[in-house]
């Protein structure tokens, strides 16, 4: 079993992006980072979920801060009103300031349509579900498909557990894109179909959910590493933060990631 430490991938571009940090704040440029606390009935499965954004979130913050970009931390009530988030939606696509904005999911399911009025220029994360000419899926899906992209062979298959999610359809989206053959499973499905698999890829956000026996050869990237693997995306993303109209995202990214691993 190969397992791909994503903290070592998050230290290295973590340094790389540390040669930007003054560029990163004469720009003077804000990220909107917005997020949702767990409702009070919320399931502990759900809760759980809310858990992990508010980490995943507050990592985002300290790394920007880190970096000379300063955040902009929206965390909401789940009880607000539609017409409030519509507003701050609103008021984010009108602040030339907030170049990028990133919505922490989960979010409560009655403000779904709401992400559709974001920007497109500003959707880095392709929340909206629709391609801005930038970017096709969210960094941490483009993040895996990359590493996965630099292991797989011509002929290979990949297993993409979690495959129906947000991350993990981007995953797939991705990989198919190169010509690389996937094929999906979800939590419940038989775990011992992936022996047919070269290549198998965890977005589901629990551990343990691999034996040895599962399949011979595993890059396995569970969200514990995953939280870091976005980082492979965003050093070519906050690229985008100096011209976001006119800067396509730089593929030098995919070989410094490779000499992390």
């Amino acid at each position: 079993m190969t397992i791909i430490d994503g903290q070592l991938i998050r230290e290295h571009i973590k340094q790389e992006c540390q040669k930007y940090k003054s560029i990163f704040q004469a720009s003077q440029k804000e990220v909107a980072i917005i997020r949702f606390e767990a409702s009070e009935n919320a399931s502990n499965e759900l809760r759980a979920r809310y858990e992990a954004a508010r980490i995943s979130a507050e990592q985002k913050v300290a790394i920007f801060n880190a970096i000379g970009i300063t955040p902009n931390y929206i965390v909401l009530s789940p009880n607000i009103a539609v017409e409030q988030f519509d507003n701050i939606i609103q008021s984010i696509n009108e602040d030339s300031k907030v170049t990028v904005a990133i919505v922490q999911y989960p979010i409560p399911a009655r403000f779904t349509s709401s992400i559709q009025a974001l920007e497109p220029q500003k959707d880095i994360d392709i929340v909206r579900r629709q391609s801005n000419n930038f970017f096709e899926s969210c960094a941490t899906a483009e993040g895996i498909a990359r590493i996965v992209e630099s292991y797989a062979q011509r002929d290979s298959n990949v297993a993409v557990v979690g495959g129906g999610g947000f991350v993990g359809n981007g995953v797939i989206k991705y990989l198919e894109a190169s010509r690389i053959s996937c094929f999906c499973l979800e939590d419940g499905d038989d775990l011992t179909r992936t022996q047919a698999a070269d290549i198998v890829v965890s977005v589901t956000g629990r551990r343990g959910i691999f034996t040895d026996y599962d399949s011979p050869i595993i890059a396995w990237l569970s969200m514990v590493a995953l939280r870091y693997c976005f980082w492979c995306c965003w050093r070519c993303k906050w690229r985008w933060l100096q011209h976001p109209r006119t800067l396509r995202p730089s593929l030098e990214v995919l070989s410094q990631i490779e000499m992390a691993i």
